[in-house]
């Protein structure tokens, strides 16, 4: 008995932690309004404006940076391809940040990309990250990143 219940712990691990159940990963646009001032971005940029080293725009404007919900596979995703951090990692990080007096984190936006591009109609020196799926007419891409 002890042996069986033992077999069914080692495969139900083995299954909860196998890579083929991870979330798939896409191409992650990091977007502003149509109507920002921004053109275009790099990876280091991107970085520098999410992990709140910069905040300031070339035109002198305050950027509003907007985060998916850290608990959504995007933003693991995200976080992992630009500044190579882990969920955990991007909080502790913000956590010494925030203690330090250093700044505060991106704002957090609940309900995915929809969400992120309606923040956006009405900020037009805000950045965000949706999937690329989600492009539309309503957002100018900045940076492409692939998985």
């Amino acid at each position: 008995m002890l042996r069986a219940l033992f077999t069914v712990m080692v495969v139900v691990f083995s299954l909860l932690s196998a890579p083929a159940l991870a979330h798939p990963k896409q191409k992650i646009a990091v977007v502003a309004s149509r109507d920002s001032p921004l053109s275009v971005m790099n990876i280091t940029q991107v970085r520098r404006y999410f992990l709140g080293v910069d905040s300031v725009l070339a035109d002198g404007e305050r950027v509003t940076v907007l985060d998916q919900d850290w608990d959504a596979p995007i933003s693991v995703q995200f976080y992992d391809a630009v500044a190579g951090m882990t969920m955990r990692e991007v909080s502790v990080y913000w956590a010494k940040r925030v203690f330090s007096g250093l700044g505060t984190p991106p704002l957090r936006i609940k309900g995915g990309d929809t969400a992120i591009k309606e923040q956006l109609k009405s900020k037009p020196h805000a950045v965000g990250y949706i999937s690329a799926a989600s492009v539309d007419a309503e957002v100018k891409v900045l940076l492409i990143i692939k998985p």
